[in-house]
């Protein structure tokens, strides 16, 4: 398959991605420990997308993270940078991957206490 049919596919798996709802509406999930001194009750509140619209985004994102896929996006960001003849448009390229990478290495976790990020 020539670079030309896989960009053409990539994007084709970008408008279904788009076009999920969870992407389109959006979703809230986290959780929530409250504990007060007087009460001694810890409280517990646990917010998740439905299952289904998960399923679907899921699904959607594996095009772009599985290798053996040819919209698999490194492979996409290799074509790119190989076609780019703008030197700006590359830079914004290799930000762009470094981002990208540096995300999959992260647990997408974060800590606060009484709403200051630790």
């Amino acid at each position: 398959m020539d670079d030309k049919a896989i960009i053409e596919i990539f994007l084709k798996r970008v408008e279904e991605l788009k076009n999920t709802k969870i992407v389109r509406e959006g979703y809230d999930s986290g959780f929530t420990l409250k504990w007060t001194k007087e009460s001694g009750v810890l409280n517990f509140q646990f917010n998740q997308p439905d299952e289904d619209l998960f399923r679907s985004l899921l699904l959607s994102l594996r095009h772009f993270f599985q290798e053996k896929e040819p919209t698999f996006i490194n492979r996409i960001y290799n074509i790119c940078h190989l076609c780019l003849t703008n030197e700006k448009y590359k830079n914004y390229l290799v930000k762009s991957r470094k981002f990208l990478n540096e995300a999959m290495k992260s647990t997408g976790v974060c800590l606060f206490k009484q709403r200051d990020h630790l």
